[in-house]
Formats: structure tokens, sequence, C-alpha cells
């Protein structure tokens, strides 16, 4: 016979409520990590485009493409090849948190626990099997992209 109590009950009742506790603390710690980092880029994005005298500059989300990425994650922030990141030009990126559907990825993230981060795209740059590299003078890496789908 197992012999329980009332102490016994109610402390594994509590372990598991900790337990979730924690986990939606994680969760809400680690979006709003993004959010903020995603902000901070934005800012920093938004000189460096001024100083370079870019009027939309290019961005992507950089991150994992893995049995963890999600479906929005994969449609929104990679080429159908499954490799090379998918650039978006700063005027078309979201205020606020993604809803899911939405043609545009946002500052907020995919959703809660997204793995990706906002990058700037140099101009001139693009990508060769997913990495960044220069590709030559005017080259424009979304204007290839919007050809290429």
């Amino acid at each position: 016979k197992v012999k329980t109590d009332v102490y016994t009950v109610l402390g594994g009742q509590l372990a598991e409520l900790m337990g979730d506790v924690t986990t939606n603390v994680k969760r809400i710690v680690e979006t709003e990590a993004t959010r903020a980092r995603n902000a901070g880029t934005l800012d920093v994005i938004t000189k460096i485009a001024a100083v370079s005298q870019v009027e939309d500059p290019q961005v992507y989300f950089a991150g994992p493409n893995d049995s963890y990425t999600c479906e929005e994650c994969k449609r929104l922030f990679f080429m159908p090849d499954g490799v090379t990141p998918r650039v978006w030009r700063l005027s078309q990126v979201q205020h606020g948190y993604h809803r899911r559907g939405n043609e545009e990825p946002a500052i907020g993230g995919c959703h809660p626990n997204c793995r990706h981060t906002m990058v700037y795209l140099a101009k001139n740059y693009g990508f060769e099997n997913g990495r960044v590299t220069f590709v030559g003078p005017g080259h424009d890496e979304h204007s290839h992209q919007q050809k290429e789908e």
C-alpha cells in the first residue's frame, strides 16, 4: 500500500504547477528577448540605411531550418529550396507580433519561442548556398528573389 498524505499530494501538485509556470515564464522571456533584439536591430538598420542613403533596406531573418522549424517560419523566412533566406524590404516587416497566415514577417517574431532574428543585408550582397556573399555592384537580392518565385 502506498502511503499518501495531504503534504505528499499537495507537494506533487505544487511541483507540477511550478513546472508549468517555469515553462510559461521561459517562453515569455524568450519571446520578448527576440522582440527586443529585433527592435534594436531595426534601430541599427535605419541608421545604416540613412548613412548609406538606402531608402528601403533589405533584411532577412537568420535562424535554423531543421525538424523544429514550423511551417510558418519556413514559409516566411526561406526560399522554396529550404536553404536560402528570404529577403524582405524593411517596409514590408510589420511592427508588433506576427499573425499566422499574414504574408509578411513581424519585428515581434513569428510565434512564441521563434528562433529567427532579423539581419541587415547590405547593398550588392546576396546568397550562395544559403550563405551571404558579395554578388556585385548593383545587385538587389530582393528583386532577384522576386524573379525566382
